[in-house]
Parts: C-alpha cells; structure tokens; sequence
C-alpha cells in the first residue's frame, strides 16, 4: 500500500474556545476536499476540542488521513510540568 502524505497539514491549535465549530468543520472539510490528509492535533488544543472536531471530520474516512497527536508526561500527583509552570 502507497500513501502520500501532503505537504501543507491542519494545525488544530486553532480550536481555541472562541472559534465557531461549524467554520473549523468547513475550513476542514475544504482543505480535504483539496488533498489536505495530514493532522496535527493533541488534547491540549482548545481543551480537546480539536480532537473532537476532527474526529467529526474523520469518522466516517479515518484511513485517508494522517493524524499526529501528542501528550504531556504526569508527575506522581498528576500534575503536568506546564501546569506546574503556570
């Protein structure tokens, strides 16, 4: 099997709490719809609404796309070094 992954991929930093969930699903589903396949997202982009919004995208034709995610480390009280940083 032989896939190509695009060069320009989705930043789902963008998912901040103040954008409008139906402009992402259209921004997303535009960029598809021109060879976009590759994702960059984590839980901590907008508080995990940007898994939840390309997951809405994606469900129905995950295995077209690529999808990075990533993750903090926990401390022994669940603290994250970020969150203690803050």
């Amino acid at each position: 099997m032989h896939f190509c992954v695009s060069e320009i991929g989705y930043g789902g930093g963008r998912a901040s709490p103040g954008v409008d969930e139906e402009e992402l699903i259209h921004l997303l589903c535009n960029a598809f719809g021109r060879g976009l396949n590759f994702i960059d997202t984590a839980p901590s982009y907008g508080s995990g609404r940007s898994e939840t919004i390309v997951g809405k995208v994606i469900k129905e034709r995950s295995d077209k796309y690529i999808t990075a995610t990533k993750t903090e480390a926990l401390n022994a009280t669940g603290i994250t070094p970020m969150q203690k940083a803050v």
